[in-house]
Formats: structure tokens, C-alpha cells, sequence
């Protein structure tokens, strides 16, 4: 299937730039760009970034809290983890996005498409099983005297993992076209 495919060529994408005239290279492939009836791609992308550093700072600000288990227990350290990889995927992708401009080269435009709506169903994961594993920490082995912190905590979690739905869900209505 598919997946053969890329194994077999996974750098098919080069066959969509052609020579030109000049001797350099002209890609030739499917593009995509953000519906000029849905709203200015500029827009869309700062939304995309502005929501990707906000993402961040939350989930960095929930690691820098010294709540009950959130450095000694591999369990709610491990999620913390995997928050982070997943910011980094959307990020990075959000370069790539902006980095193409308006017009997107089809080839950077499937991996940037399952990127950022996957990168942000990683996060929830990772948020919520931080969550839950904070919360398991704490029933099992109690406050240790920090209850703000872990209740704040805990509360940091939830707002990455609604952001990060948010963040899908805000994905999954742009409108894109291709031509």
C-alpha cells in the first residue's frame, strides 16, 4: 500500500520540481492555501503560533511548580515529557507553515496537516495522563504540605489539555484550497 510506497521512495516529492529555462529547479506540485473566503491565511497562522507559545508557557509553567511528586515520581515526570515533544512537533510545524508563505508546496502541507491536529491530540494525552498520574501521586502519598501547589498543578494540566483541544478543533475549520 502506501506505506510500501514511501519506503520504497520516500523522497517521491522531487519529482514535482521540473528544470526551467534558467537551469534552476520550479516546483510544479499541488498547492494549498487558506481559503480567501475563510479569513486571511496571516491571520490563521498567528493564530496557529500565538496559540502554539501559549500552549507552552502553560505546560512549562506547570513543570516549574514544585507540587507534590512533580520531581521525584517517573510517572507524572515522564507526561511532563511528552507535553514538551508534543509543543515541539507544533512549533516546528508552525515554522514550517509560516515559513512556506501563502502558498503551501503539497509535500510540506501533508506533513504540517498531520502534525499540528496530531501534535495537539498528543498534548491532551500527555496533559491529561500527567493529570491523572499527579492525582494518583497525591491520593497515594498525600500533599506532602504543597496543596496550593498541587491543586495549581493539576489545574495547568486541565488548561493544556483544553487548549490543545482547542487548538485541533480550531485545525480541524480552517478551510484550505487546492489547486
Amino acid at each position: 500500500g502506501k506505506l510500501a510506497q514511501k519506503i520504497k521512495n520516500p523522497r517521491a516529492y522531487l519529482n514535482d520540481f521540473v528544470q526551467n529555462e534558467e537551469g534552476g529547479y520550479t516546483y510544479s506540485g499541488r498547492r494549498y492555501s487558506v481559503d480567501r473566503h475563510y479569513a486571511d491565511y496571516g491571520d490563521v497562522y498567528r493564530k496557529f503560533l500565538i496559540g502554539g507559545i501559549i500552549m507552552l508557557a502553560v505546560s512549562v509553567g506547570s513543570g516549574l511548580i514544585d507540587a507534590a511528586g512533580a520531581n521525584g515520581a517517573f510517572y507524572v515526570i515522564l507526561p511532563f515529557i511528552g507535553e514538551i515533544s508534543a509543543i515541539f512537533a507544533i512549533l516546528w510545524n508552525v515554522a514550517r507553515l509560516i515559513s512556506q508563505g501563502e502558498v503551501v508546496k503539497e509535500y510540506a502541507f501533508k506533513k504540517i496537516s498531520t502534525w499540528l491536529p496530531g501534535g495537539a491530540s498528543m498534548l491532551m494525552y500527555f496533559a491529561l495522563t500527567g493529570l491523572i498520574m499527579s492525582a494518583v501521586y497525591i491520593i497515594t502519598h498525600g500533599f506532602e504540605e504543597k496543596a496550593f501547589k498541587c491543586v495549581l498543578y493539576l489545574a495547568l494540566k486541565t488548561v493544556t489539555a483544553f487548549l490543545a483541544f482547542e487548538y485541533k478543533k480550531y485545525y480541524n475549520t480552517v478551510q484550505w484550497s487546492a489547486y
